[in-house]
């Protein structure tokens, strides 16, 4: 403001004088200035709706009206997952992330004064967003079912399973295998944990057990399972001698003639019928 004093003299010499006051009003002449040209920040994947990520900032050198500034999202896919707060710049989460699906939000925010016509600024923004143990290991098949000769040697791996987890963060997406202790006979078989390889731990003998069932589970470093049963087939190897009675009596005549059918010698051999040389 400015005070004058304005004097007024006629042509006589005679004088009067007054007081004027003089206000100069802003004129919106300025930009809003943010803080930063770039904000970054890191969430979790989990973060629920409504959860702050971070805060930007901006300032206006006007005054008045002219330097109230209010904050919005330039719209763009990235910025629907977010939201701000118009008046003190909070952004914070306004739908559900996912990890697995996009990794980086990038979009635009804007600060613009009250003035007329209003002035404005942009900055960037950037939120990384970090994996959580949010998918549990799943395997290629529920059922798997094969066959193995009795033969195998002790050791041998007989049969390798898989399991994947979607999660990209290697802390969460470690797997381990073991055998479920609900699996019977569990001292015929071993599985490596960190390869799923099915190993035979004792000798198979198909006269002794012909079908095994053996349920694997696979488990996540946070906890998360998933399971498959293995239907196991043993099949038979010629590994079986015939087995003839010790010792056998037939009663002949002496006037039998050459060809006679004296008896019936007989013998036994434990292999399958089916198998190459019973």
């Amino acid at each position: 403001e400015f005070t004058l004093l304005v004097v007024a003299t006629d042509t006589g010499g005679r004088t009067g004088s007054g007081t004027v006051l003089v206000t100069v009003t802003d004129a919106n002449t300025q930009d809003p200035v943010f803080s930063s040209s770039l904000y970054q920040a890191t969430i979790a994947e989990s973060s629920p709706i409504d959860t702050p990520v971070l805060q930007v900032a901006a300032s206006d050198t006007d005054i008045g009206v002219n330097a109230v500034i209010s904050f919005s999202l330039v719209t763009s896919t990235d910025g629907s997952y977010f939201k701000i707060d118009s008046k003190d710049g909070h952004i914070s989460v306004a739908n559900f992330l996912d990890a697995e699906t996009q990794l980086l939000y990038a979009f635009d925010v804007t600060a613009e004064d009250n003035g007329m016509p209003p002035r404005s600024a942009t900055s960037q923004v950037q939120i990384t967003i970090t994996d959580t143990n949010d998918n549990s290991p799943a395997f290629t098949s529920s059922l798997i079912i094969f066959s193995v000769p009795e033969n195998s040697a002790t050791s041998a791996t007989i049969q390798v399973v898989s399991a994947t987890d979607a999660d990209i963060d290697t802390t969460n997406n470690q797997l381990t295998y073991s055998i479920s202790s609900q699996t019977p006979n569990q001292n015929k078989f071993s599985i490596l944990p960190e390869s799923g390889a099915l190993i035979v731990k004792t000798s198979l003998d198909r006269e002794d057990t012909i079908f095994y069932t053996v349920l694997v589970e696979c488990v996540d470093v946070g906890g998360l399972s998933d399971t498959t049963t293995l239907q196991i087939t043993v099949t038979d190897i010629n590994d079986n001698s015939p087995i003839i009675q010790d010792a056998y009596t037939f009663d002949y005549l002496e006037n039998d003639v050459i060809g006679t059918k004296l008896g019936t010698v007989t013998a036994t051999d434990e292999d399958e019928v089916d198998t190459p040389n019973p």
